[in-house]
């Protein structure tokens, strides 16, 4: 939102994907990783903790890919051919030495809560932009997931319906918890193509 806010004139519609930003508290597990990441614990400890969070088997690396990981094979189909979410995860975290990094540099230093200020600008920019909207198509599309407990759809409808006004948005859940970018691609692009008349 904060580019929204900055940049209005390079914006005409927004799609939030289990957006971040104003969440209301962490899950405990991700409170127990910020806090062994803020104190003295070293990569290996940092590392178990992560694969709590993101529900993955702990490996240790080497040369930045797990000695145990041997599949080859990361985009595991399922019943429905659809990829397995969860094999994706397992295979970022097992092969790519950053990940665990990265994902604990979102939880320290992202704007991941307290951007009602940024909110509140880009709410402005929107709600503006909606009511000068002629084509019908949506300015604001939220997509979460129906069993995300990080951004639970209730809470971002709140907030969104206090920065943007109520009913200039259009929300839609799809199958999956807050990984379900990775495995709902389609089911995003279908609600973002009837929001955009695509």
């Amino acid at each position: 939102m904060e580019f929204v806010a900055s940049f209005p004139w390079l914006v005409r519609s927004v799609a939030l994907l289990a957006p971040t930003g104003l969440l209301r508290g962490l899950p405990q597990s991700y409170l127990d990783l910020v806090e062994a990441a803020r104190g003295d614990k070293d990569e290996e400890e940092i590392r178990k903790l992560v694969a709590v969070t993101q529900g993955v088997e702990y490996a240790k690396l080497e040369d930045g890919v797990a000695k145990e990981y041997v599949d080859d094979n990361p985009v595991k189909g399922t019943s429905s051919g659809r990829p397995n979410m969860q094999a994706m995860v397992q295979w970022q975290y097992s092969c790519h030495h950053g990940h665990a990094a990265s994902f604990v540099s979102t939880l320290l230093y992202g704007p991941v809560m307290d951007q009602g200020e940024a909110w509140c600008r880009a709410g402005e920019v929107l709600r503006e932009k909606h009511a000068t909207r002629e084509d019908g198509q949506e300015t604001v599309v939220l997509v979460c997931g129906s069993e995300d407990t990080v951004v639970p759809i209730d809470h971002v409808r709140e907030d969104l319906d206090r920065y943007l006004g109520k009913g200039n948005c259009m929300a839609e859940t799809v199958p999956g918890g807050h990984g379900f970018p990775l495995a709902q691609g389609e089911a995003i692009v279908d609600s973002l193509s009837v929001a955009w008349r695509l």
